[in-house]
């Protein structure tokens, strides 16, 4: 809730008092401008361009600083906030603390990459292990049809390779399972 300052007395007894309203009313109108005037939707960052605009440099400033200072150190804002601070600094031609901002916004871009790589590594990783998982269950499955074709089983063996069959998307070995299920279902019938 925000309120307006009506009036500040000092009582007899050398207390002040301050009379206060409450203001929300106006504070809707002001968003509603500064959003119309910038055109754009308010953010975090709206209110510091909006002071570098302004050429309000020092309370642009003030305002970062007290973001860079609530904001938790891994909050995908600070990118921008690092950003927009280089460019006041560049506006202010203070060309060295614009510098250590965009170095500082080329390292969470680093880091966000890093974090990238990480989870593509992960996930690469992932695909590997359920691609051998896959290939294990082939090579159990190729295992289980052979065993019960020499036991004479036939219709197991088929059942077998069918699996196999369905399980695989390598061509070579589809091809490999296809002719082994026609020369077992060929052999079944004649049975």
């Amino acid at each position: 809730t925000l309120f307006r300052l009506v009036s500040i007395d000092l009582t007899p007894d050398d207390v002040w008092h301050a009379q206060l309203e409450i203001a929300d009313g106006a504070m809707q109108l002001i968003k509603d401008q500064i959003q119309f005037n910038i055109n754009a939707r308010l953010t975090w960052l709206t209110f510091g361009n909006y002071l570098t605009v302004l050429k309000q440099n020092i309370a642009a400033d003030k305002y970062y600083q007290y973001l860079l200072h609530i904001l938790p150190s891994d909050h995908p804002s600070l990118v921008s906030i690092y950003n927009n601070m280089g460019l006041m600094y560049t506006l202010m031609n203070n060309n060295e603390k614009a510098l250590e901002c965009f170095e500082k916004t080329f390292e969470f871009h680093a880091q966000s990459l890093s974090q990238a790589v990480e989870q593509t590594d992960s996930l690469m990783s992932l695909l590997r292990s359920s691609h051998d998982s896959t290939n294990r269950q082939l090579a159990t499955l190729n295992k289980l049809a052979e065993m019960s074709y020499r036991l004479e089983d036939y219709p197991t063996a088929l059942d077998f390779y069918r699996r196999a069959y369905d399980m695989t998307d390598d061509e070579k070995l589809r091809e490999v399972y296809q002719a082994k299920i026609e020369f077992l279902s060929c052999f079944c019938r004649t049975r």
